[in-house]
């Protein structure tokens, strides 16, 4: 997550770094916006059997972490010390918020998922940060002082 000033005001936004990385989360480079939309079921269709085989999908980020141990880590080989000078900004994506975004998004099946504050989740095409669909719960703004941190 990269933060951009605008004048006084501070906007989140969802920065996708690396022409290609994401493509291993969408299917070929050339992959048209309509067929990644293909189908909101077929994306994320998450099960525990999918759950248990996540090394052997290592374009995916199925888990906070990447995988049962958080660790953070990524198997793909893409990027290394000789490719990482080709990494750039491919798209970002203003989050509905100025309040601070403390969620690790998800990157399954072409699409990022990500929770903002006050329970809201976006879904963005991977390829092109097209939104997808937003979820707003409506969380009554008296639940902001239950939260430890921030509003939930």
């Amino acid at each position: 997550m990269l933060r951009a000033r605008h004048g006084k005001d501070m906007r989140t936004v969802i920065a996708v770094a690396l022409v290609g990385l994401l493509t291993g989360c969408g299917g070929a480079p050339d992959e048209s916006a309509a067929a990644a939309r293909d189908g909101v079921a077929k994306r994320a269709a998450v099960d525990a059997a999918r759950l248990e085989a996540l090394a052997s999908e290592p374009e995916q980020w199925l888990t906070v972490g990447g995988n049962y141990e958080e660790q953070h880590y990524s198997a793909l080989s893409h990027i290394d010390t000789r490719t990482v000078h080709e990494l750039g900004l491919a798209w970002y994506a203003d989050l509905q918020t100025n309040l601070t975004q403390e969620a690790t998004p998800l990157a399954i099946d072409g699409a990022i998922y990500v929770t903002e504050a006050w329970s809201k989740v976006t879904a963005l095409d991977a390829a092109t940060g097209e939104l997808l669909w937003r979820y707003d719960p409506k969380v009554p703004g008296e639940r902001a002082s239950v939260g430890c941190c921030s509003v939930p």
